[in-house]
Parts: structure tokens; C-alpha cells; sequence
């Protein structure tokens, strides 16, 4: 089986079997914040403030 791979029919969702890194930037001050580890499923993110931040997310490295 593929490691990501399409969910059902929605080429918008794809399943995700691997760990990720998070991390979050935020363009006012150019500092990058720990997001911490997800892995596979289904996440909801949340930006750690209000106002406009840029998610990065990575595969973690074998």
C-alpha cells in the first residue's frame, strides 16, 4: 500500500501513514515556533495566535 494515498474518491483528502513535523512561522516577528509531531489520521491545526501565521509541515526524516 501507498504511504499517502487518496482517501475514497476526494482528490482533496489523502490518507497520511507517516510522522510529521510542525512548525509555525510568524511573519511579524520571523521567529519559527515548535509545533511539535503529528502522525497520520486526521488533525485539526490551530496557529498559535490570532492573527496571520505560515505552517510548515515535513516528514520526519527515517
Amino acid at each position: 500500500m501507498a504511504d499517502d494515498g487518496f482517501v475514497g474518491n476526494d482528490p482533496m483528502r489523502y490518507k497520511c501513514l507517516k510522522n510529521y513535523h510542525i512548525r509555525w512561522f510568524d511573519p511579524r516577528s520571523g521567529v519559527w515556533v515548535n509545533g511539535g509531531m503529528i502522525k497520520g489520521g486526521s488533525h485539526t491545526l490551530e496557529a498559535p495566535a490570532q492573527q496571520d501565521w505560515v505552517l510548515l509541515i515535513r516528514k520526519k526524516a527515517l
